[in-house]
């Protein structure tokens, strides 16, 4: 990790973007520069700028941006974000509830929020933050104003669950669906079923559609090691 000029400010940062085309910030917003196999958000830091952004977190120095601009510089921005989520969400002492499933997860995990916010203070993803973007950023917001934290997690292929486990560490487990939706990044749907149980390898109790229990009692009994968790099948 590399500064140039100065440190960041001690000061919250408001936002977070990473799309320039969003931004609607603030000098305390952040934008982060991501790269993937068809985009380089590097392109846009100047845009970013020009929309009032002063600070970026960067793979690579912008050296043309003007001098007011503080740039933190790290290996991979993706892998900075989650490292990021990973220490507020050791900060956090409330309970977290984590739902993944093929389908139905946002709906759950609104149709929960609404039940607890009654009692208790809720904190949720925002909209369909499920990803491996989309998670660190609803966790980095979070705080112990909250009693409880519901995060979905969605994953597309093999390999993409366990990042995710490390980020929300969840002590309830949902699961509320096993379909047909990103079968074609999963060699069968077995193998789906064991990327997504691994969300729940550090969870004490899990909540799962009956059905689903019954089709793959043992294999659940065997991803899970079930001596130590609890699992409630029913009608979700």
């Amino acid at each position: 990790v590399y500064y140039q000029q100065k440190p960041f400010p001690d000061s919250p940062i408001s936002k977070i973007f990473t799309d320039s085309r969003k931004i609607y910030g603030d000098e305390h917003a952040l934008f982060v520069a991501l790269k993937g196999p068809n985009y380089d958000g590097h392109a846009f830091v100047h845009k970013a700028y020009d929309k009032g952004i002063r600070l970026f977190l960067v793979e690579q120095f912008q050296e043309t941006l003007a001098p007011d601009a503080l740039q933190l510089k790290v290996t991979n921005t993706l892998h900075a974000l989650h490292q990021w989520a990973v220490h507020v969400r050791k900060q956090f002492f409330g309970k977290v509830i984590a739902v993944t499933g093929s389908n139905g997860k946002t709906m759950f995990k609104e149709w929960l929020s609404t039940l607890l916010e009654e009692e208790i203070p809720v904190y949720k993803n925002p909209k369909s933050y499920n990803s491996q973007l989309g998670v660190p950023l609803s966790l980095i917001p979070l705080n112990n104003q909250s009693a409880v934290a519901i995060l979905e997690a969605g994953i597309s292929t093999v390999g993409e669950m366990e990042k995710l486990a490390r980020l929300i560490k969840p002590k309830l487990g949902v699961f509320t669906h096993l379909g047909s939706a990103h079968d074609e990044g999963f060699s069968s749907r077995e193998e789906k079923l064991t990327e997504k149980l691994k969300l729940f390898k550090e969870t004490q109790d899990l909540i799962l559609p009956e059905v689903l229990y019954r089709n793959y009692q043992e294999k659940i009994k065997a991803e899970l090691l079930l001596g130590c968790f609890s699992v409630f099948s029913g009608a979700l």
